[in-house]
């Protein structure tokens, strides 16, 4: 175990959200793969595992249309938000 209680190689959880198009795919696929690539509207979401400095990140892109909005908040219950 590490400290705070979390497995060693467990994935730490994060979730992009923003209004509709700000570029949450194009961030997660740019930290994911090294590069921009073309994206179409995320419908939905999209999860990927991405490593940084040996730490592996679960981050959950969450669709920004307004329609989807509502749903986001049962994407993040026990998150800390920092900003």
């Amino acid at each position: 175990m590490r400290r705070g209680g979390r497995a060693r190689g467990a994935a730490w959880g994060s979730a992009l959200t923003g209004a509709h198009p700000v570029g949450k795919t194009t961030i997660l696929y740019r930290l994911q793969v090294g590069e921009v690539i073309s994206t179409i509207p995320t419908i939905g979401f999209n999860v990927e595992t991405v490593t940084y400095k040996n730490i592996k990140f679960q981050v959950w892109d969450l669709g920004g249309q307004t329609s989807i909005r509502p749903y986001w908040r049962c994407y993040y219950p026990n998150t800390q938000v920092s900003g």
